[in-house]
């Protein structure tokens, strides 16, 4: 039985390992030496602020989301659409459901994997809502392909 499960982590480690180049990775990304990773600063009140822009053929992955919410009630969500005046004004729709953190929490997820993605060629953005003052400052990572 000791034999099996080092045989299974053995494989399951070689697994995550080998990606063939153009493959879409949902696992541990940063294992992956050919996908570039970017990451944005984000710091928003009341308002929907681009993650990353719309690249044509192309889909953005969410990979990791540190941050510290704010306000009264805030509302955080991730989003996509397309930029015609402001970020993700047009053909919004959700991707996350509504994140309702206490005000002054520390909001961590993402561990390597993809978190969402965007549909291919649209914008990623997020969005702080709930009241006038909430709030949203932090880092997202990111790749596209």
């Amino acid at each position: 039985m000791k034999r099996f499960a080092t045989l299974m982590l053995v494989v399951c480690l070689f697994c995550f390992m080998v990606v063939p180049a153009g493959a879409i990775v949902y696992g541990p990304m940063s294992l992956n030496a050919n996908i570039a990773k970017q990451s944005v600063s984000v710091g928003i009140t009341n308002a929907t602020s681009e993650i990353a822009a719309a690249v044509t053929g192309e889909t953005t992955y969410i990979c990791g989301m540190t941050g510290v919410a704010a306000g009264t009630t805030p509302k955080i969500q991730v989003i996509y659409g397309t930029k015609t005046t402001t970020p993700c004004d047009t053909g919004v729709a959700n991707l996350t459901g509504a994140m309702l953190p206490t005000s002054g929490l520390t909001m961590n997820t993402g561990v390597g994997g993809a978190i969402t993605n965007s549909p291919v060629s649209k914008e990623l953005c997020i969005s702080a809502t709930g009241s006038t003052t909430a709030k949203f400052n932090g880092v997202i990572t990111y790749i596209q392909q």
